[in-house]
């Protein structure tokens, strides 16, 4: 058991060493101590003061109880060597009464007690029983430090948020009241630096997410957030509950910023699976704190048109002004011309589809996704009600309204917005085609063809196969699922194990050569989906068949 072993023992579980190289010494010592009785679960033997030192170091031992004449280190020096790794557990030396003035030095040295050889219960018990006590309270003094010390912590903490949150918003304002309170919570440092104030959003945070998972997001892009930042530049963060991280970073450059900023995005991207993007305003002094948090959180809302996970400086997206009006005869003609798309049923490629789609949001000149929201739920309805005065029986979005506008508010860039728009898009195409069951057999069985003659390849993606067929990987995804009753996944999923079956026959492939061949590059991933598919290892399998 090591040291990191000991953590979930309980607060009175100690740990004794026993450090003589005779061994008759040793095993009398611990023969004569009812160590359960006192609470030592764990007792350790060393030899001499070499074997010693390794064993203390490893184990962590609460009680020392060692020779003073030993091999290779003698007790003294191995007590010089514990104080200058400044030890905290207790002492007892083992003497006898010829090196009594051994004895005294070690005391010197911060021993607890010593005790005579040969050893007698009644001289020993009483002292063994003191040093086990003073640990007991010497760990109690400590867990109710700490306690206090975090106490302290959390306390500290919610009373910065609130002065932090006060003086974002301008409940404070006057320049000697916000010095007194940022020195009284150790922020004064805020008082000295040029201040930029950057928020951080989740692009495309959807409401499927449990608050649960949710908060978990939130706090694992606390922790990168901070980790990442580190000792750049002093900064404070706060949660505000809308969802965002709010920074206040010590610097006035903005290249510093920057980079910081950007290296944020990146290791959110890596170790948390999310896009952000991160909103940031002006320079300023603590005075002006609330204007650049008003800017930051403005410069967050021009990602619905510029795009998301990437860093929008207030004063750059202001230069992205409102271009056209919605009724131009540009953007008549993007209407025509997909009104006329949907109503031939014509299959149009997603990129093309995804230029027009950008090139009308663009014309409208909106950035506030609000406003970007409306205006786009508003055309598809537009659109649909034209295409019912042909064909009275379609109906994509009528029916459930309220079901698609609370999935489409929720995206937040324009990428999302596009895509989500494009999946309607293309359910009003099938739903008005009058051959609609056989686009989508023809559809679907194309799709299954793909995928079977290209199951193998480790890069196939539903994506890959979308694009071959000119749908969005949504509906096809769909579309799998209701001829199949199977995810694009679990279709790949059994081909691959079905194959691997009649590879794994061949015993001179390798583990390892049965995966590659049958589109996994890890072989531990296969195994565990072999097993899962089929209740055995390939190597099970192999052996029982």
């Amino acid at each position: 058991m090591t040291a990191g072993e000991r953590n979930g023992w309980a607060m009175d579980s100690l740990v004794a060493l026993v450090i003589d190289d005779e061994t008759e010494s040793r095993e009398g010592l611990k023969q004569i101590i009812p160590w359960q009785q006192l609470g030592v679960h764990l007792t350790l033997e060393a030899g001499n003061g070499k074997e010693a030192l390794e064993t203390i170091l490893e184990y962590k031992p609460d009680l020392i109880f060692t020779d003073l004449m030993m091999p290779f280190l003698s007790g003294i020096e191995l007590m010089k060597e514990l104080h200058r790794l400044r030890y905290k557990g207790k002492i007892i030396v083992i003497t006898g009464y010829d090196d009594f003035q051994f004895a005294r030095e070690a005391l010197r040295l911060g021993a607890a007690d010593y005790i005579l050889k040969p050893f007698r219960t009644p001289e020993v018990l009483p002292i063994v029983s003191q040093c086990i006590e003073e640990i007991r309270l010497s760990r109690l003094g400590e867990l109710q430090l700490q306690q206090q010390q975090e106490k302290y912590t959390e306390a500290l903490g919610l009373l910065q948020q609130k002065i932090v949150k006060d003086i974002i918003t301008g409940s404070v304002r006057t320049g000697d009241k916000i010095q007194t309170k940022l020195e009284q919570v150790s922020l004064g440092w805020m008082l000295n630096h040029p201040l930029t104030v950057a928020s951080i959003e989740i692009d495309n945070l959807l409401g499927e997410s449990s608050a649960q998972e949710k908060e978990l997001l939130l706090f694992a892009i606390g922790n990168v957030t901070h980790d990442s930042i580190g000792n750049q530049v002093p900064f404070y963060m706060y949660y505000n509950h809308s969802d965002r991280w709010i920074l206040i970073l010590g610097s006035g450059s903005k290249s510093k910023v920057a980079d910081i900023a950007g290296k944020l995005i990146e290791n959110i991207g890596r170790y948390v699976k999310l896009a952000v993007t991160i909103g940031v305003g002006p320079v300023c002094r603590v005075e002006g704190l609330p204007k650049s948090y008003v800017a930051s959180m403005e410069a967050l809302e021009y990602k619905t048109i510029l795009g998301g996970n990437q860093v929008l400086f207030s004063e750059e997206v202001s230069l992205h002004p409102p271009t056209e009006d919605i009724h131009n005869s540009h953007n008549s003609d993007i209407e025509q011309e997909m009104l006329s798309i949907l109503k031939t049923g014509a299959l149009i490629e997603q990129a093309e589809l995804r230029a027009k789609l950008t090139r009308l949001v663009q014309s409208w000149g909106v950035h506030k996704k609000e406003t970007l929201h409306h205006r786009m739920f508003e055309w598809l309805l537009k659109l649909e009600r034209q295409l019912k005065a042909h064909n009275p029986n379609l109906n994509v979005i009528g029916s459930e309204t309220l079901k698609h506008w609370k999935t489409f508010s929720r995206f937040d860039t324009l990428d999302g917005i596009i895509h989500y728009s494009i999946t309607v898009l293309q359910q009003m195409t099938f739903q008005n085609h009058e051959e609609q069951k056989s686009q989508l057999g023809h559809i679907t069985r194309k799709a299954l063809q793909l995928i079977e003659e290209r199951f193998t390849d480790n890069e196939l993606t539903l994506s890959a196969v979308a694009d071959k067929v000119y749908v969005s990987s949504v509906w096809l995804s769909h579309l799998l699922k209701e001829k199949t009753g199977k995810t694009f996944l679990e279709i790949v999923t059994e081909l691959r194990i079905s194959l691997a079956k009649q590879l794994l026959q061949d015993v001179s492939l390798k583990a390892y050569e049965v995966a590659e061949r049958v589109g996994y590059k890890d072989t531990d991933y296969f195994t565990k989906q072999f097993k899962k598919h089929t209740g055995r290892t390939p190597s099970e399998y192999r052996s029982q068949t």
